[in-house]
């Protein structure tokens, strides 16, 4: 559910989508030739709303929300390190978001 694409420089395609059976954020490329899928996040029932972008390096930044609560957190995943760090944004009232990447490489959900 809530799938949300983002093709890179290379034609390559990044998709980040709410993993309803696990209730996790996953993340999925088909960069390395073959369909590669991760886990970005599992703690609680992450990954609702998920939204993609890609910054100027190709590096993958999500905007999601946290459903673990009753109202919803906004959390933000990106593997621009080279591994995956996940950051809560907000909590409160959270419903539907999106992400874009400027071209100073700014994020803007």
């Amino acid at each position: 559910m809530y799938s949300s694409i983002a093709t890179d420089s290379s034609g390559n395609l990044h998709i980040s989508y709410y993993d309803y059976t696990n209730f996790d954020l996953k993340y999925a490329t088909n960069a390395s030739g073959l369909w590669v899928t991760t886990t970005v996040d599992s703690a609680g029932s992450v990954g609702a709303c998920a939204s993609i972008a890609l910054d100027s390096s190709g590096k993958a930044h999500i905007s999601y929300r946290d459903n673990t609560n009753y109202w919803g957190r906004l959390k933000y995943a990106t593997n621009a390190s080279g591994l995956w760090v996940t950051t809560t944004l907000e909590t409160g009232n959270v419903q539907e978001m999106d992400i874009a990447i400027d071209s100073l490489n700014n994020v803007h959900i």
